[in-house]
């Protein structure tokens, strides 16, 4: 093979950390104070602020995704300081207005992702994520323990 045509490029050549990995996708955000979902859970979900309904009015709008970022209550976690943090990737099931004012939302965990970075936060926060799938643990061992 001539020279010019043998790839020079190192075979042991790292990999980026995972903070330099460019987040392609990005999706509107809600905060959860006090509730955690998890992939495959169905949780109902009461909102009275005009920013979080028009977050889920733009999933609506579009592939009905939107990323649940937990909190605590007593945490003043402005979106900027979320960078890092892990939450879920939810589709929206149901969306109307509540009788007792606001908005109620029943939504699907459907996998884990992690916060790259915040896009906008007005007029709703919008962020940009990497898919954080969990691991495959289909192993004859598994398999055994669950019979």
């Amino acid at each position: 093979m001539p020279e010019d045509q043998i790839d020079k490029t190192p075979i042991d050549e790292p990999t980026p950390p995972e903070s330099e990995l460019v987040a392609d996708q990005s999706l509107p955000a809600i905060p959860l104070p006090d509730v955690v979902v998890l992939p495959q859970m169905v949780v109902p979900i009461h909102l009275e602020s005009w920013a979080l309904v028009r977050a889920i009015e733009v999933a609506m709008l579009a592939d009905k995704r939107v990323l649940l970022v937990p909190r605590r209550t007593d945490e003043e976690l402005v979106p900027s300081d979320w960078t890092g943090r892990i939450g879920v990737i939810a589709t929206v099931e149901d969306s109307r207005s509540s009788r007792r004012g606001g908005h109620r939302v029943v939504v699907r965990g459907v996998e884990r992702a992690e916060v790259i970075s915040v896009v906008h936060e007005e007029p709703y926060i919008r962020v940009a994520y990497q898919a954080r799938p969990d691991a495959n643990v289909d192993s004859p061992e598994v398999r055994e323990m669950m019979h």
